[in-house]
């Protein structure tokens, strides 16, 4: 049973899927960035020490001889690590690609798109001039107040 579910899986593996190269690298510093939450709840939960380099370790571990050997990292702290480099890759090339910029324009777009909206559903209503304007001030003023 789970070998049939690991086979339907890695058949959507490798797929095609029409893709923004933007929004994939949005994507992916917005995935990286929750799994360095993820495994910074993890570590925090974990019985550590810290050695006097600042390398989190479990306190001590047994060889296959039952011999104590130092102190080594755990797994946790150094999937933490690398996914913690690797968002912060992502986000290097997500600044570098203009996604930033990207994102501002199609808020400005949806902005304009919704005041748009507002004015012909003002013309609908056929309100008086100053209706109107009353309406705007108080439209401004909500938007300035953030709510």
């Amino acid at each position: 049973m789970a070998i049939e579910a690991a086979r339907r899986e890695a058949l959507r593996l490798g797929g095609s899927v029409d893709a923004n190269p933007l929004d994939v690298l949005l994507e992916a510093v917005r995935e990286a960035w929750s799994n360095v939450a993820a495994y910074r709840l993890a570590v925090s939960t974990l019985d550590v020490t810290v050695s006097r380099d600042g390398a989190v370790a479990v306190p001590e571990h047994f060889d296959d001889k039952d011999s104590r050997d130092p102190a080594l990292a755990h797994i946790l702290v150094d999937l933490y690590n690398s996914e913690r480099d690797r968002a912060t890759r992502y986000a290097k090339l997500a600044i570098d690609a203009g996604v930033e910029e990207r994102l501002v324009r199609v808020q400005e777009s949806q902005a304009a798109e919704a005041w748009a909206a507002v004015t012909a559903g003002l013309e609908e209503a056929v309100l008086t001039e100053e209706q109107r304007a009353a309406f705007t001030r108080g439209f401004a003023r909500q938007l300035r107040a953030g709510g």
